[in-house]
């Protein structure tokens, strides 16, 4: 009895079933209106090997934002502050590439790691031929944009050989990169030579503001330094070379002069470590920030003072009559 009153309740609950979903469907037809199209799932489009193309998703109006990439001028300075110059350009390269989208920050990373080895693999083979550069169906929009973008912000000088390079209607960004890291970051002996003399023989500052400066050089050096994988300096020499940039500013700040001998007191510095150089910037940044602010009250007070005397000048001459131009 209890197996048929199962049955008679599955039968009833599919015959139900059957029944009412046509009329929820009929009921559902009824509410929507005439002009109601049902919503379609998006189709991304595909590059001709039928592989999805990767710049589809990124917005037409993002890629505006290339205009804000500044130009990359021409090299300057010491053969070390070159790759600084580059890596300042790339980060603000990287950054609006990231605002435009990630797949595009994403290529564009792929395009300088693929860069700087042929660039070393260069370096280390000679004139040896390396494989062509090749570009996936699937970003040629990307390549294109960023190949485009390079040729507008690279100087002449850096493009040029690029472009001469490369083969058919297409510039190539990955020739176009190598040659940035040739001319801004070419990690040669001329680079580590002038980076190895500027850590040794840090320049005598004139002013407490062109302290910071150089300690601002100084941190950025040993970054490049260390991505060149050159030796450290030793901390002896360290120590010689910060004492050397207040040399002449020391005579001048009795407080500075104090804290200093206070310093070369410590274990660390009296035995130069790591530590007692890491120590000795810090004194001197803070000593530098501290006195640079003096710097800038005087010298906006002088300057306040000389247009004072200036209009009490002219307001003399004029109760005098005296022409202000012709005396």
């Amino acid at each position: 009895h209890e197996d048929a009153g199962d049955k008679w309740y599955h039968d009833s609950y599919q015959e139900e079933k059957t029944v009412t979903a046509p009329m929820a469907d009929e009921r559902r037809a009824h509410a929507l209106p005439p002009s109601y199209v049902a919503p379609t799932t998006p189709r991304r489009s595909k590059s001709r090997d039928g592989s999805p193309d990767r710049s589809s998703t990124i917005p037409a109006g993002a890629w505006k934002l290339l205009k804000d990439v500044p130009k990359l001028q021409a090299p300057r300075g010491q053969p070390w502050e070159r790759g600084l110059q580059l890596n300042q350009w790339l980060s603000e390269l990287t950054a609006i590439a990231m605002a435009i989208h990630l797949t595009f920050k994403e290529y564009l990373a792929a395009q300088l790691k693929q860069a700087n080895q042929r660039y070393e693999q260069r370096q280390y083979q000679g004139g040896a031929p390396l494989a062509e550069v090749s570009v996936r169906p699937q970003e040629e929009e990307l390549e294109t944009r960023l190949s485009l973008t390079l040729v507008r912000l690279l100087p002449e000088q850096t493009h040029r050989p690029a472009i001469e390079m490369g083969l058919g209607d297409r510039i190539s960004s990955v020739n176009l990169l190598e040659a940035v890291f040739e001319q801004y970051a070419p990690g040669g002996v001329a680079e580590k030579t002038s980076l190895t003399t500027f850590l040794r023989g840090l320049p005598t500052a004139k002013s407490f503001t062109q302290v910071l400066a150089t300690l601002r050089r100084l941190r950025l050096a040993k970054a490049r330094a260390e991505l060149l994988k050159l030796p450290p300096t030793p901390a002896h020499e360290m120590l010689q070379s910060l004492s050397s940039v207040v040399r002449d500013l020391e005579k001048r700040a009795p407080t500075l002069s104090t804290r200093l001998s206070i310093a070369r007191l410590q274990p660390d510095i009296l035995v130069p470590t790591d530590a007692g150089v890491a120590s000795m910037c810090s004194l001197l940044e803070s000593e530098a920030r501290r006195l640079s602010a003096d710097e800038v009250k005087k010298g906006s007070v002088n300057t306040h003072n000389a247009v004072d005397y200036e209009v009490e000048q002219q307001t003399a001459n004029a109760a005098r009559g005296v022409c202000h131009f012709f005396g």
